[in-house]
Formats: structure tokens, sequence, C-alpha cells
């Protein structure tokens, strides 16, 4: 059975997937792939990895996990999107469903910690 997490993960690849229409227009904005000029690290490509993992035809692994890490969510692919497809949503999704699968990166999981603990 399904966590909520993966349900909504899915559910909104799969919607936003229909609206990429893989033109590009994402690469020309995205100060990410700018720098590592990969495809993984745009918008086309973490939605395509994000729908062969929904799929189950990937497994979660680190590579993919960090390509959903490194999105600076800075809207530019949204806005830039001929097909009004919603990056962000894909990118917010698939961190929860990352972190309900392998957890928080240890950095953020420290983070998170340090800022739960009691301070007395």
């Amino acid at each position: 059975m399904k966590n909520d997490s993966e349900q909504e993960f899915i559910e909104v690849v799969n919607k936003e997937e229909l609206n990429c229409a893989a033109c590009g227009e994402c690469r020309m904005v995205c100060p990410v792939y700018a720098v590592s000029g990969q495809e993984k690290n745009v918008a086309r490509g973490r939605l395509a990895l994000a729908k062969a993992v929904a799929d189950g035809k990937l497994e979660l692994t680190e590579t993919i996990a960090l390509s959903f890490e490194n999105c600076l969510l800075c809207m530019a692919c949204v806005e830039n999107c001929a097909g009004h497809v919603n990056m962000i949503e894909v990118v917010l999704k698939s961190r929860a469903f990352l972190s309900s699968k392998k957890g928080l990166p240890k950095g953020q999981a420290l983070t998170l910690k340090a800022l739960t603990a009691d301070r007395k």
C-alpha cells in the first residue's frame, strides 16, 4: 500500500508530465543547469526522473535525490514554461517522497534536530 507522500508524488508527476512538451525552454533560464550542464539538473530532466521513479522504472538513488535537492526553487523554469508545468510542486512532492523513503539528508536532519532541541 502506498503512503500519502508517495500517492501525492505519483499524482503530481503524472499530471505535470502531461503538460511538458520537452521543449527545453527551462534549460535557458535554470541557474543550476547553467553551472552543471546536466539534463538531470533542469526541469525536464527532473520531471523525466520523477516519472521513471513514479512508474517504478528507476530505483531511488543518491543521484536522483541530489537532482531534486539541487533545485533552488527559483521558479525561473515555471515562469518560462509554455506548458505551464508546475515544477515547484513536482520538486516539493519529490522531496517529500524521497524523505519518506530515504530519510532526510544528514545536514538537514542535524539542523532540524538542533532547531527542535530543548534549550534548557
